[in-house]
C-alpha cells in the first residue's frame, strides 16, 4: 500500500503486517489516510528567546514555544495562567493534524506541575488547553535533562525520554491521551526488563503503533553482541506485538562499528531514517556521518546523503527527517551535493527516494544559489512539499531580512519560495534566536 493512503477491513488487527500503522475504528475498519491531515505548510511551531514576536511580551531571557500561521500572526503557547513563563520551554513537535503540540518545559505552566524540573506539556489548539503530561507521581523525580517529546500524527500518543536521576538510565515512555496511561517502550530482554544502558531520542508513527528510538543498551534484541564498547543503535518497538527490532544492523551479522543516532520514522512505520558514524551498514565500507533509510519490511538499508550521481557526501550529514508519506528525507551538511551550493556553509538538502534526486532546500531569494550563511535542523511536512529550517542567512527573501540571530524559515518546495516564520508583527526577524527544535 502507498504510505498513508489506504483503507481496509481487518478481522484480526493483531495480525496486521509490519508497515501498517492504522487508526483502529470500530467494527474492524482500519484507516490510514493522508487526507485526514490539513494542507501542508499552513502552520509551523518553533522555539525562540526573542521578545518582540508578540505584542506586550517581556524580556525574561527564557525560551518559549511559538505557533506561526501562514498569512497570520505568531502566537506564544508556553504561557502560565498569568501570561508569562519562568523557565525554558524547548523541543516543540506538532501532530500532522496540526491540532496538538508537545514540548519540554522547566517552567511551572500549570498548577499541577509541582516537581520543579523538566516536564512534558501538550497543547490542544482546538480547545486552548495546556496539559502537563508528566504531572503524575511516576514522574515526580527527574534529572534535569530534556525529554525531547514527539507526538503521533493524530496527536493521541506522545513519546518521550525520561531520566529519573543522574546515575539512572534514560528510558523511553509513551503517553496515551485517550486513556491517560503510560507505557515503558524501552524494555530489556531479561524478566525484569532492565536495560544495561540508556536511551535518548525517539520518534513515533502516525497512529502510534511504532516507536523508533536511540539506545546504547545491548540487551534489547537477541541478535545484539555485547562488547567492551557500547555504541548507540536505532530500535523500533511495535506496540501491537510488543516486540523490539534493531533498525540499524551492520552487514554479515556483525555489530556496527560506531554510533547510529537521530531516528525519524514514516507515517506507516515502514521506513526509518537515521544518521550513522558506522562504516559497515552497507556491503561496501561507507564514509562516517552519512544518512540512511532502513526499510523494515524488505530489511534493506540505503544511503540517502548522496549527490545526483550517487556519490556519498564529502562531509558529515546531520538531523535527518523523513516525510510522513515516506518519499522524502531532508538533512543538513557542509558538503556541496549540487553545483549551486557554493557558500561553503551548512545547507539543507532534500532527497526524493522515489526519483533518486537530491535538491538544495536552503536557497536564496533568487532560487539559484545557497544562502549567504549556514542553514540547519530541517523539518518536513507530511507530504514533503514544505521544509522548515533554521538559518543565519539574510538573503532568503526578496529585499533581505537582516538579523544577527538565527531565524526560522519555511520553503515551499513546489513553488520555490521562502518565507520568514520567526517574525514580528511588522514582519521583521525577531530580536533573539529562533530554532525549529533544540
Amino acid at each position: 500500500f502507498p504510505a498513508g493512503l489506504y483503507q481496509m477491513q481487518v478481522d484480526a488487527p493483531g495480525q496486521l503486517p509490519w508497515g501498517t500503522d492504522l487508526d483502529l475504528r470500530g467494527g474492524g475498519a482500519v484507516v490510514q489516510d493522508a487526507r485526514l491531515w490539513p494542507p501542508a505548510g499552513q502552520v509551523a511551531v518553533f522555539q525562540s528567546d526573542a521578545t518582540d514576536l508578540i505584542p506586550a511580551d517581556t524580556a525574561d531571557d527564557y525560551w518559549d514555544i511559538y505557533l506561526a500561521q501562514a498569512g497570520g500572526g505568531v502566537e506564544k503557547i508556553s504561557n502560565t495562567p498569568e501570561g508569562q513563563s519562568a523557565g525554558n520551554s524547548t523541543s516543540p513537535a506538532m501532530s500532522d493534524s496540526t491540532r496538538f503540540i508537545v514540548f519540554d518545559s522547566t517552567a511551572q505552566l500549570v498548577p499541577e506541575d509541582q516537581n520543579d524540573s523538566v516536564d512534558v506539556y501538550r497543547f490542544d489548539r482546538e480547545t486552548g488547553t495546556l496539559t502537563c503530561l508528566t504531572a503524575v507521581p511516576k514522574f515526580n523525580k527527574s534529572y534535569h535533562r530534556e525529554s525531547f517529546p514527539y507526538t503521533s500524527g493524530d496527536g493521541r500518543f506522545t513519546v518521550f525520554g525520561w531520566q529519573a536521576g543522574e546515575f539512572e538510565n534514560k528510558l523511553i515512555f509513551l503517553h496515551d491521551a485517550q486513556t491517560g496511561e503510560f507505557t515503558q517502550v524501552s524494555v530489556g530482554l531479561a524478566e525484569d526488563g532492565v536495560l544495561n544502558e540508556g536511551c535518548d531520542l525517539s520518534a513515533i508513527s502516525a497512529f502510534g503503533r511504532y516507536i523508533a528510538f536511540e539506545s546504547w543498551a545491548t540487551n534489547l534484541v537477541p541478535e545484539q553482541v555485547p562488547g567492551e564498547q557500547f555504541f548507540c543503535n536505532i530500535f523500533v518497538y511495535d506496540r501491537l506485538t510488543g516486540t523490539t527490532v534493531l533498525a540499524s544492523p551492520a552487514v554479515d551479522s556483525e555489530s556496527p562499528d560506531h554510533d547510529t543516532i537521530l531516528p525519524s520514522i514514516s507515517a506507516d512505520g515502514r521506513l526509518v531514517a537515521f544518521m550513522s558514524v558506522a562504516t559497515n551498514l552497507l556491503a561496501d565500507p561507507s564514509p562516517r556521518g552519512m544518512v540512511y533509510v532502513r526499510d523494515m519490511v524488505e530489511k534493506t538499508t540505503t544511503m540517502v546523503s548522496v549527490d545526483n550521481e550517487g556519490n556519498p557526501a564529502a562531509d558529515y550529514c546531520h538531523r535527518p527527517v523523513i516525510s510522513g508519506n515516506g518519499r522524502y528525507v531532508t538533512f543538513y551538511t557542509e558538503a556541496a551535493l549540487v553545483p549551486e551550493d557554493t557558500n561553503g556553509r551548512f545547507d539543507v538538502y532534500i532527497r526524493d527516494l522515489q526519483e533518486g534526486i537530491t535538491t538544495l532546500v536552503s536557497k536564496d531569494a533568487t532560487g539559484t544559489n545557497g544562502g549567504n550563511a549556514g542553514s540547519l535542523n530541517p523539518l518536513l511536512s507530511f507530504d514533503g512539499t514544505f521544509a522548515l529550517f533554521e538559518t543565519y542567512a539574510t538573503d532568503l527573501v526578496a529585499g533581505g531580512a537582516p538579523s544577527i540571530h538565527g531565524q526560522v524559515y519555511v520553503r515551499d518546495l513546489l513553488n520555490g519560495l521562502n518565507a520568514l516564520v520567526s517574525r514580528t508583527p511588522a514582519n521583521n526577524p525577531g530580536n533573539g534566536w529562533s530554532l525549529t527544535r533544540q
